[in-house]
């Protein structure tokens, strides 16, 4: 799984519209998308899941992106994009 962390950038808490957010291995095309209408309030976590073993239905902080192996194991490069494609943060791994 992948945790996302919703970070405060201004004086207020302000949840973050995420939904429609995307994220994809690093040279890769192929985007995995988070459910439109998730919002992820400052300091909050979501855990996006993946794996044969993923629920097909996620508990509550999570969701189910894809119910196989999206990451490989041996490392690489995972790039989080908002809904206009543009680069939020980018994350890699041994």
């Amino acid at each position: 799984y992948i945790s996302v962390t919703g970070v405060q950038t201004c004086a207020l808490p302000i949840s973050q519209d995420v939904g429609g957010w995307a994220l994809r291995a690093g040279t890769s095309s192929t985007a995995y998308r988070i459910p439109a209408g998730l919002r992820l309030d400052p300091g909050a976590t979501l855990s996006l899941l993946s794996g044969r073993d993923a629920p097909a239905v996620a508990p509550a902080g999570s969701v189910t992106l894809a119910r196989r192996s999206l990451w490989r194991d041996d490392g690489g490069t995972l790039v989080l994009v908002d809904r206009d494609g543009e680069e939020v943060d980018r994350r890699a791994w041994p």
